[in-house]
């Protein structure tokens, strides 16, 4: 969760950028994007909302704590993959998150710490993470 507080409702974008412990941004929202539906709308479902609505006051917004996910194809959806679209997750660490209102940035320290009752090392977590992902690799 990344709360925070903005004195009046922007004027402008909001970004929220996730960045790694090398600074290289991983994930990035903007209130100017709407969130890409996993299957086709029906007419009478609500439209798509926002990736950030930000309003004055205290705002929340929930990392689902997934790297940028694969690209789609516009209008094109494969319900047989089911998430394999979706970004991998994040590794327990340190990470930053940035915020820009309007211009205006500042950034925050972010960890991702490990379940406690899992009994595993992060070498073997990074171990998995890459090797899992390689082609040819059953």
């Amino acid at each position: 969760m990344i709360d925070f507080y903005v004195k009046q409702a922007p004027k402008g974008a909001t970004t929220i950028e996730i960045l790694d412990r090398q600074g290289q941004v991983i994930r990035k929202f903007s209130s100017q994007k709407t969130e890409i539906p996993d299957e086709p709308r029906d007419p009478d479902e609500k439209k798509p909302e926002k990736e950030i609505k930000v309003e004055a006051g205290l705002n929340r917004f929930i990392w689902n704590m997934r790297y940028e996910s694969a690209n789609r194809v516009p209008g094109y959806y494969l319900w047989e993959y089911n998430g394999g679209a979706r970004g991998p997750l994040a590794l327990p660490g340190k990470y930053q998150v940035r915020l820009t209102v309007d211009g205006k940035s500042q950034s925050a320290p972010l960890e991702i710490k490990l379940d406690p009752r899992v009994q595993v090392g992060q070498v073997e977590l990074e171990s998995n993470s890459t090797s899992c992902c390689r082609f040819g690799n059953n």
